[in-house]
């Protein structure tokens, strides 16, 4: 009797633990539709309906284009130029050289109009042309001017004062102002989606110096804002 009275417990205790074991819940197995929701990966809507990679790259594409053509209010460009033509105030020393190469830069501003196509604004050129030091003639060209872009032509036509220093060795400087005037047609690409732009433009200029026209042509390169 003493032997069941020991026995009997410690079979108890024994078995609880197995007891206890059977009675937790089991987890849930996850489904097939969990696994296929899964491997999906779309991102899932107001609506409950998933919206692919695809449709999220054709809104951000929408999106893009939707900038592209918001041109802006105003628009600048920036460039380099050089030119070949007459030095019309030294007429009286071609023995020295006739037409002679220029080098030079543009600073231009505008307000875009029309959807960004045209650009009413002031274009202001700085150049010297001549054999430095001999004799030269400094121009500034601070001209109102107006530009199209349409279909990557770029053409345009300023016309103004020109402000001229006319210098010689040993005869000392000269100042003046001439009418002038310039057209030019060329290239123009943007390059990023938020209205940068560069340029390629030829450009015949003419101004009125003594009387007598001095006609010079001039390439420009630059880049800038705008279409």
């Amino acid at each position: 009797m003493l032997l069941l009275r020991f026995l009997v417990p410690m079979t108890a205790l024994l078995l609880a633990p197995v007891a206890m074991a059977d009675d937790e819940p089991a987890e849930p197995e996850e489904t097939d539709e969990a696994e296929e929701d899964d491997a999906g990966g779309g991102w899932v809507t107001a609506g409950g309906g998933d919206l692919s990679s695809a449709e999220m790259e054709l809104d951000e594409m929408s999106a893009w284009a939707a900038l592209e053509r918001l041109p802006p209010k105003y628009s600048w460009e920036l460039g380099v130029s050089a030119s070949f033509g007459d030095i019309t105030y030294w007429n009286d020393h071609r023995s020295y050289t006739g037409p002679y190469i220029g080098q030079g830069f543009r600073v231009g501003w505008g307000r875009n109009m029309s959807g960004g196509d045209h650009r009413l604004g002031v274009q202001t050129n700085w150049s010297i042309e001549g054999p430095v030091p001999l004799y030269y003639t400094m121009a500034l060209d601070p001209l109102p001017s107006w530009d199209m872009i349409s279909h990557n032509i770029q053409v345009g036509a300023s016309l103004g004062p020109s402000l001229l220093l006319h210098s010689m060795l040993g005869e000392g400087v000269f100042a003046g102002i001439a009418p002038s005037a310039a057209v030019r047609m060329g290239y123009s690409q943007s390059w990023t989606r938020v209205g940068r732009r560069v340029f390629v433009v030829l450009e015949p200029r003419v101004r009125l110096i003594g009387g007598e026209p001095q006609l010079v042509g001039a390439i420009v390169v630059g880049q800038g804002r705008g279409r």
